[in-house]
């Protein structure tokens, strides 16, 4: 039922999808809430993970750039980085 209202209408907002399945099914709310929660956490973690891919290829290319001469302004325009922030990865990789 829920997949069902879920599927057949893209323009309904969550608190219209919510009153539907109440309508329906006092449980329906319930359920419909627990799928949220599930799905918004899920997304959470996807983004936290997402965001250590990203800050970890952001480490390695100011890494590699450190190795080939270049000076921490041409790191900072190359990665977006502040300075302080490049210390650190500079600090952490040749200790």
């Amino acid at each position: 039922m829920v997949r069902y209202i879920i599927n057949a209408r893209d323009d309904m907002s969550y608190t219209d999808m919510h009153e539907a399945v109440k309508n329906v099914s006092p449980k329906g709310g319930e359920l419909l809430m627990t799928i949220a929660e599930k799905l918004r956490n899920e997304g959470k973690e996807e983004g936290r993970e997402e965001g250590r891919e990203e800050g970890l290829e952001i480490a390695l290319t100011a890494l590699q750039a450190f190795r080939e001469g270049k000076d921490f302004e041409e790191v900072m325009k190359l990665t977006g980085l502040e300075r302080d922030k490049l210390l650190k990865i500079q600090e952490q990789a040749f200790k």
